[in-house]
């Protein structure tokens, strides 16, 4: 037993188990060490990229701020911004505000192509849902203005969570209106009607295009 060693055999004891166990006990401490300076390292790491980008995103709604006094330097500043953001901070929200702020730019300057495929990024691959589904709604509209409805239908009948499913009913009422299909066209309005809330400012629009459905019949 362990107690009835003298002080001399327990310290042999000890050494030789250091000299089969020391390198291996060393190592381990190392390695431990070691994951938890870089564990601590990567979290500073992205603390500082995620302030990064909270900068850069500042500019860029600055920038925004700036263009309803026709301020071409703001202009500048926002696509700057963005592109800094999707280029750098790809994959996290701030990359896809970017997007659909250049795809906003986009349909104000009566680029439709470059607005779709501004949004598209953030469909496919969205960093957070909701934005996800902003995007789809958005890009669902444009594709609308472009003709192109088998890209529509495709985005729509994909399922839209409820809080942007009164949108893409108004949505699907749209297209079949494109396409001469007056009574799909009231189905869907009338669909939409049935999930926005009374406070919604979206549902005012459908029911006047509900109206106008009724009117023109």
């Amino acid at each position: 037993m362990a107690e009835d060693l003298t002080d001399e055999e327990q310290a042999e004891r000890i050494k030789q188990w250091w000299r089969d166990n020391g390198v291996s006990v060393v190592i381990s401490v190392v390695v431990a060490v070691a994951a938890v300076l870089g564990w601590q390292q990567w979290q500073s790491y992205q603390q500082q990229t995620a302030a990064n980008a909270s900068v850069v995103y500042e500019r860029m709604t600055n920038g925004l701020s700036g263009l309803s006094g026709g301020n071409g330097q703001s202009l500048e500043q926002v696509r700057s911004a963005a592109d800094t953001l999707m280029s750098k901070h790809d994959g996290t929200i701030y990359a896809d505000f970017a997007a659909l702020t250049l795809a906003r730019l986009a349909v104000q300057d009566g680029d439709l192509e470059t607005a779709a495929a501004e949004l598209d990024k953030v469909v496919e691959s969205p960093a957070e849902d909701p934005l996800g589904h902003v995007a789809r709604i958005r890009l669902a509209r444009v594709e609308l203005e472009r003709g192109r409805h088998d890209r529509v239908a495709e985005l729509l009948n994909n399922k839209v969570p409820e809080p942007w499913r009164g949108r893409a009913l108004e949505l699907q009422g749209d297209m079949r209106l494109a396409q001469n299909d007056r009574e799909g066209a009231r189905e869907a309005y009338s669909s939409a009607l049935e999930v926005l809330e009374s406070g919604d400012r979206n549902r005012n629009r459908v029911e006047m295009k509900l109206n106008d459905l009724a009117t023109a019949s």
